[in-house]
């Protein structure tokens, strides 16, 4: 016979249906019960299936002795004794099975089949499947008619990205020389370091790599990859700032009024830069959040990238009065000098007796033909307009003042024709060669004017005055420093570390997906042209 609850095929001789594992029901000998009124013998399932030993009683159901044991059958306890059906409530069809007295009598009555849960699971799995190949087929549209993945696509990869990035993650940690964590570097933090060391050697250097491919799939040499390479750069910049940091906390050093009001000026403009990248708030005004995550990935936010702006400011600040605070007498310049003469010397720069000088100049260039060439005429006309402005200047007040408005006013020297011609502290052997020896003459005085030529023109000249400096002495001292100064420098990031945890990411922001995606473009374009 039939199970009336699965439709499976059951021998005469059994009680339990070996496929569902609920007692079957014997011929009715009343009117049946609508599909609405079969109750329901399943029970929950257990760890393990015990062995059933007799099948629940009913009161229309004969005695059995035993029911048999089914390698098939769900598990069960025991199924309960029941009298009636109870009525239900949530069948879509009729609110209550209507009783029929006269009803003809049938053998069996099945139960609604219910579906299996592998036949569930197999047709949820179709169902995905079909969804892929559409979601595909519009993908495949979208590049093959425009070049670009669908908007649906890339939102969702963005959402991808921001789920996969863990910006609050320890990336990186700043180690002393005893092994002691002097700071941690999140992977929100990293990203202004590494995305910063990006965009500072493409600004400078140009795309050297293949910019249409991922960083991190190209070498940069035998043993890195680009992306390694940044990752380097950004510890040595992080080793650098937070280092000095660490130093410039220790010794208790607050930030200058100066730089303060710098890194506020910065912090204010935000706004405008936003605006002028495109990045535009509700309310019209710059979206800074949404600028400093295009630049540095999704998990940027305001509190850290100010952080990282006034870390900055605040080592630039410890830095500068780390450079400024070294100080030399003229001897150790002297010697220093000495030391080092061939290098000056090559440099030009000699041991002069002579101090610096300031002057002012108005540059009258002769005017080149269509070929390029400076005709006779174009010097006599440069020479007589020359002549003129210096006469002019006699005419009128004739102070140093008034030189300077006339340098303002006619001056070629882009160099100087804002700040009324004017040089300061010019060192011997710093100007071209007939400036520098009528500026450098021994009679010189104060106040002396004179129009000298040089290869780019005729100059007005005016002498201000001798200087306390003297040109040789300041360029020694200068890279005196500047030695000392990075020694220092060395001296101090040598005691800092940094090591990678497992939780490092880089986040991919939109700033650099744009230009691999016009590197794509332009890639495209020039096979096209080939």
């Amino acid at each position: 016979m039939l199970c009336p609850n699965c439709g499976q095929e059951v021998p005469d001789q059994e009680t339990i249906c070996p496929g569902c594992g609920k007692v079957l029901q014997p011929e009715p000998q009343e009117p049946p019960v609508t599909e609405e009124e079969t109750i329901s013998t399943e029970v929950p399932e257990t760890e393990e299936a015990p062995e059933t030993e007799e099948a629940p009683e009913t009161e229309d159901a004969p005695e059995t002795e035993e029911a048999p044991e089914t390698e098939d059958a769900p598990e069960t306890e025991e199924a309960p004794e029941t009298e009636e059906p109870p009525e239900t409530e949530d069948d879509p069809e009729t609110e209550e099975a209507p009783e029929t007295e006269n009803a003809p009598e049938t053998e069996e009555l099945p139960a609604k089949k219910k579906k299996s849960p592998l036949a569930i699971i197999l047709a949820a799995i179709i169902g995905l499947l079909l969804i892929v190949v559409v979601c595909m087929a519009v993908v495949l549209t979208s590049l093959s008619k425009t070049g670009e993945m669908p908007g649906f696509v890339s939102d969702f990869t963005d959402w991808v990205e921001r789920v996969r990035f863990d910006g609050d993650a320890v990336a990186m940690t700043l180690q002393d020389q005893e092994g002691n964590v002097a700071a941690e570097l999140t992977n929100e933090e990293l990203s202004y370091y590494y995305w910063g060391e990006y965009y500072y050697f493409v600004q400078a250097n140009g795309f050297v790599f293949d910019a249409t491919q991922p960083l991190d799939q190209q070498s940069y040499d035998d043993t890195q990859t680009w992306q390694d390479y940044f990752l380097d750069m950004a510890s040595t910049s992080i080793i650098q700032v937070r280092g000095l940091k660490a130093e410039a906390e220790q010794a208790g050093f607050q930030m200058p009024e100066e730089y303060q009001a710098e890194y506020d000026n910065t912090i204010a403009s935000m706004g405008d830069y936003a605006l002028q990248a495109g990045f535009t708030g509700a309310d019209g005004t710059g979206d800074v959040l949404a600028y400093v995550r295009d630049s540095y990935g999704p998990g940027a936010t305001m509190e850290s990238f100010e952080q990282y702006l006034y870390d900055s400011y605040f080592v630039t600040a410890y830095s500068d009065q780390l450079y400024s605070d070294l100080s030399y007498t003229d001897a150790e310049i002297e010697d220093y000098y000495d030391e080092n003469s061939d290098m000056f010397t090559a440099y030009g720069v000699e041991k002069s007796e002579k101090p610096n000088v300031n002057v002012r100049h108005i540059l009258v260039e002769p005017e080149a033909g269509e070929d390029g060439e400076i005709s006779d005429e174009a010097w006599e006309d440069a020479k007589t307009e020359a002549e003129r402005i210096l006469q002019e200047w006699k005419d009128g007040d004739a102070t140093e003042d008034s030189f300077g408005e006339l340098a303002n006013q006619y001056s070629a020297d882009t160099g100087s024709n804002t700040t009324g011609g004017l040089y300061q502290d010019v060192a011997p052997g710093q100007m071209v060669a007939e400036f520098n020896d009528w500026i450098f003459d021994d009679a010189r005085q104060p106040g002396d004017t004179d129009i000298v030529k040089t290869s780019y023109g005729y100059h007005v000249m005016y002498y201000v005055s001798a200087t306390d400096h003297f040109g040789w002495k300041d360029t020694a001292e200068s890279q005196l420093r500047y030695q000392d100064y990075n020694t220092l420098l060395s001296d101090i990031t040598a005691k800092y570390t940094t090591k990678n945890t497992d939780k490092l990411a880089i986040p991919t922001p939109d700033a650099y997906k744009e230009i691999q995606k016009q590197a794509q473009a332009d890639a495209a374009a020039g096979s096209a042209v080939g």
